[in-house]
């Protein structure tokens, strides 16, 4: 235990610090979000999934590898940012994977017969 409180001595508080965490972290629940949304449309959506966390994956180590050394903690938290948001962008652009109407899983009133009534009708 002691040495547990030793080691958190040598990482004294800093606000700059704590609101680049807080930003990771805001950014890291919307992309858990969308990447829960994208692996429940199946094994599309979870292959889309799975490479947008590998790319998360090597640019978040090759990042830390280059900033950390340099700005310490700080450059952990920029990392962090940047690599969710590259993930997220990358599930935004593949976000047609979402649709279930692109593969016609969905009825729309423009797929219904003229003579069946609309789901819109009274």
């Amino acid at each position: 235990m002691d040495s547990l409180l030793s080691l958190w001595a040598s990482y004294p508080f800093s606000w700059e610090i704590a609101i680049f965490f807080a930003i990771a972290a805001a950014i890291g629940f919307f992309y858990q979000a969308l990447s829960w949304l994208m692996a429940s449309e199946g094994t599309r959506g979870a292959k889309v999934n799975t490479l947008s966390s590998i790319i998360a994956l090597i640019v978040l180590v090759g990042f830390d590898v280059v900033l950390i050394p340099l700005i310490g903690i700080l450059g952990a938290a920029i990392t962090l940012i940047f690599a969710y948001l590259i993930a997220v962008f990358n599930l935004l652009l593949k976000r047609r994977v979402l649709s279930a109407r692109s593969d016609g899983l969905i009825a729309t009133d423009h797929d219904l017969p003229n003579d069946a009534p609309s789901s819109t009708s009274p």
